[in-house]
């Protein structure tokens, strides 16, 4: 592959010109890409010819962009979001059910990721006893890390008529911070007032290329002496096997794509993401 020079820019809100930190920037179709700082900073060391960025960040417009420069200017849209009114009535103990409930920290398998922007979503389908639980009160996420406040991006994502990932239900970014090792962390999600949608819904985690969560990983590959240097990107999602239903998605190169991750032919199994959503009344 062709590789062009350096590309470094920053990414702005196109009305009032402050930075967007967090966004995600890929080179279409590639496994190329990285993330803006909190400054709106980003850069890419090489860039092959003829392709497009993809621009994607909670609450702005998605924007593809040719480059030809070096250093480029990205300006974006901000989304209107229309939620629907909702009235929230106070209860002293309302009654909580759990959507995929991780009930351990156990796991043997983790989705890593070794400096691509990607994506992955867990879906869940609307089911008619979540009316007497319609309120989307916390998401909980099991991860692995070995730095301390790693962090990454929840994006909670609508379902169209096909079942595939759609338009952002919440207008910004949810940033959540992880605690070194195996860790169980709790968004609290009341404040939004969010009711379960009928067509389901997509929780997606987003892995933030940033300095505070790159580390270097040595590792040997069978049949190999010399050992192998990778720079991976913290934390690492655990997922548990499950068979059924594949209800895991990936996002790269500027689209969705329905992933197993792993697919065991014989017991038919596929990785099932850690995610768990908690209802309310």
């Amino acid at each position: 592959m062709t590789i062009n020079a350096q590309l470094k820019g920053k990414v702005l809100n196109i009305e009032s010109r402050e930075p967007i930190p967090f966004a995600n920037i890929a080179i279409e179709n590639t496994i190329i890409g990285t993330t803006s700082n909190v400054k709106g900073h980003f850069e890419f060391k090489k860039v092959p010819p003829d392709k497009r960025l993809v621009i994607s960040s909670v609450g702005f417009e998605t924007q593809y962009l040719s480059v030809s420069d070096s250093v480029v200017e990205i300006l974006l849209q901000p989304k209107t979001y229309e939620i629907g009114i909702v009235t929230v009535k106070p209860v002293k103990n309302p009654i909580k059910t759990r959507i995929n409930e991780i009930t351990t920290r156990n796991c043997s398998n983790y989705l890593v990721c070794s400096g691509y922007p990607w994506m992955s979503a867990r879906y869940f389908e609307y089911k008619s006893v979540y009316h007497s639980y319609p309120f989307i009160k916390e998401i909980r996420i099991l991860t692995q890390s070995q730095i301390e406040d790693s962090k990454f991006n929840i994006r909670v994502i609508s379902a169209n008529d096909k079942g595939e990932p759609s338009e952002e239900i919440i207008g910004e970014n949810i940033i959540v911070s992880t605690q070194k090792g195996n860790h169980i962390s709790t968004v609290d999600l009341t404040n939004f007032n969010l009711i379960f949608p009928e067509n389901g819904l997509f929780v997606a985690l987003e892995w933030l290329i940033i300095d505070e969560n790159m580390y270097n990983f040595d590792y040997k590959m069978k049949g190999e002496n010399e050992k192998r240097h990778e720079i991976r990107y913290d934390p690492k999602f655990a997922a548990f096997p499950k068979k059924g239903k594949i209800l895991t998605w990936s996002y790269g190169g500027g689209q969705w794509t329905q992933s197993s991750f792993e697919n065991h032919l014989e017991t038919r199994e596929y990785l099932d993401i850690a995610i768990e959503v908690v209802l309310s009344e």
